[in-house]
């Protein structure tokens, strides 16, 4: 007797944490390598967010990053999202509310069909702008702003090197120096989902 209602409990013990856990669970993005912490950390925004439910093998998230500098916050929030793997490449899911402004295009381009924002532009290589070119000569690859406020991007190394680590030309750093290639980059692009 005391067998029976020994296992009855442990049966209704795991049955209740997955009542408990399964809607946990379920919030988190397929393969986005968020943790249920910084989920909240992204939702306490007030915004939409957008994250990619394809991340490239090896990487995970670096660091969360949230800003909402005025009242009410949802009208300016922003945040990244980074991804680092151990060959030091990383890139960034960014969005922000405003504040975005046109970037000198780059000597490459490919359009990009998405589900969520219909076509995109991801551009790569050099700035075609030869003083842009001179002031910042290495590589980098960014995605055209997407949406209609909130706004969201993917940036490559470069970007989040100068964006979040505060890199300088006359100060280079060791962190974020490889770009993923351009064909991760648009799987990454085509992956982004609302979370």
């Amino acid at each position: 007797m005391k067998k029976r209602l020994l296992f009855g409990l442990i049966v209704s013990l795991i049955i209740l944490k997955g009542i408990v856990y399964l809607p946990v669970l379920a919030q988190l993005p397929a393969n986005s390598r968020l943790n249920q912490a910084q989920i909240q950390q992204l939702r306490s925004l007030g915004i939409k967010i957008v994250v990619p439910t394809y991340v490239p093998a090896g990487f995970r998230v670096a660091s969360v990053r949230v800003e909402a500098p005025c009242r009410p916050r949802s009208q300016c929030a922003q945040y990244a999202i980074i991804y680092r793997n151990s060959s030091n490449a990383c890139f960034a899911i960014e969005g922000t509310y405003g504040g975005i402004g046109g970037i000198p295009e780059r000597e490459n381009q490919i359009t990009v069909d998405t589900q969520l924002f219909g076509q995109t532009i991801l551009y790569y290589g050099h700035y075609q702008d030869p003083e842009m070119r001179q002031n910042f000569p290495e590589a980098d690859m960014y995605m055209d702003w997407a949406g209609n406020g909130p706004f969201y991007r993917f940036i490559g190394a470069g970007f989040v090197r100068q964006s979040y680590y505060g890199e300088r030309n006359s100060q280079p750093i060791k962190e974020c120096r490889n770009d993923i290639s351009t064909r991760e980059a648009v799987k990454v692009i085509r992956s982004l989902s609302m979370l």
